[in-house]
C-alpha cells in the first residue's frame, strides 16, 4: 500500500516544486547546500585529527567522481572532450579546489563555530563578484544585509589582533570564500550551458587529477571507520554541489 502511495506523493511533490518561483527554489536550494556544509565541517573537523589533510580532500573528491561518472557513464568521455569552454571549466576547478584547501585548514585551525561563520562571507564576495562581473543588479536591502553580515564576521575574527581565534584561520578561511564566491560565479555562467551532470564531472574528474600527486606524497592509510567518514563527505560534497 505504501508503495503504491509513494509515486504519487513524489509526484505530488515534484508538481509543487515546479510551482514555486525560481528565487524560491534557488533559496531552498541553497538552504540544503548550507546545511550539508555543516555536517560536512563537523566530519572534516574529526577526520583531519586522523589523517592528513590532503588526503582528506582527496578521498571526498574522489568519492564524488567516482559516484558522479558511474551515474552519469553515458556522458563522461563525450563530456571531457567535446564540451566547450574547457578552460572556464577548469579555472572554476582550481577555485573550487583552493577553496576546499582553504577551507578545510581553517576548520583545523579554527573552533567549529567560527569557521562555520566565516566561511558566510562567501555571500559577500558573490553578491560583489555578480555585481561585477555579471553585472547583476543588488539592491540597497541586498546590499545592506551583506554589509551588516560581513560586517560581523569582521567583528568575529578582529583583524586588529585582538581575537583569540588564530588569525591565519580566519585568513584562510576568507580566502575560501572569495575562492568559492569565485567558484560559484563560474557555475552561474556554465550552467546557462551546460547541465549540472557535466559541471559535476568536470569538477569531481580533473579535481581528483589535481589532488593525486599532492595526496600520493602524504599517503596514509586510514582505519575503517575514518574511511567511512571520507566517503561519507565524499557523498553529501555530491548533495550539496548539486544543489548549489
Amino acid at each position: 500500500m505504501d508503495r503504491g502511495r509513494r509515486p504519487a506523493f513524489l509526484g505530488t511533490l515534484a508538481v509543487r516544486w515546479s510551482t514555486l518561483g525560481g528565487n524560491t527554489r534557488g533559496a531552498l536550494l541553497m538552504v540544503v547546500n548550507a546545511l550539508i556544509f555543516s555536517i560536512m565541517v563537523a566530519l572534516i573537523k574529526t577526520s583531519a585529527e586522523r589523517v592528513p589533510i590532503v588526503m582528506v580532500m582527496f578521498v571526498s573528491v574522489a568519492t564524488q567522481f567516482f559516484f558522479v561518472s558511474l551515474r552519469n557513464v553515458a556522458l563522461f568521455g563525450r563530456t571531457l572532450l567535446r564540451s566547450e569552454r574547457r578552460g572556464l571549466h577548469l579555472l572554476r576547478v582550481v577555485l573550487l579546489v583552493g577553496s576546499m584547501y582553504a577551507g578545510f585548514s581553517a576548520v583545523v585551525l579554527l573552533p567549529l563555530a567560527e569557521a562555520t561563520a566565516i566561511s558566510f562571507s562567501k555571500a559577500f564576495f558573490v553578491t560583489l563578484f555578480a555585481a561585477l562581473l555579471l553585472r547583476e543588479p543588488v539592491g540597497p536591502r541586498r546590499l545592506l544585509a551583506v554589509v551588516v553580515g560581513f560586517a560581523g564576521i569582521l567583528i568575529l575574527t578582529r583583524p586588529s589582533g585582538d581575537s583569540d581565534i588564530p588569525l591565519a584561520g580566519a585568513i584562510l578561511g576568507m580566502v575560501s570564500a572569495a575562492a568559492a564566491a569565485g567558484g560559484t560565479i563560474g557555475t552561474r555562467i556554465l550552467a546557462q550551458r551546460d547541465s549540472a551532470a557535466v559541471l559535476l564531472l568536470y569538477q569531481a574528474a580533473f579535481g581528483s587529477l589535481m589532488l593525486l600527486p599532492i595526496a600520493f606524497f602524504h599517503l596514509h592509510v586510514p582505519d575503517l571507520g575514518t574511511i567511512g567518514i571520507l566517503v561519507l563527505i565524499g557523498l553529501l560534497s555530491v548533495i550539496g554541489n548539486t544543489s548549489m
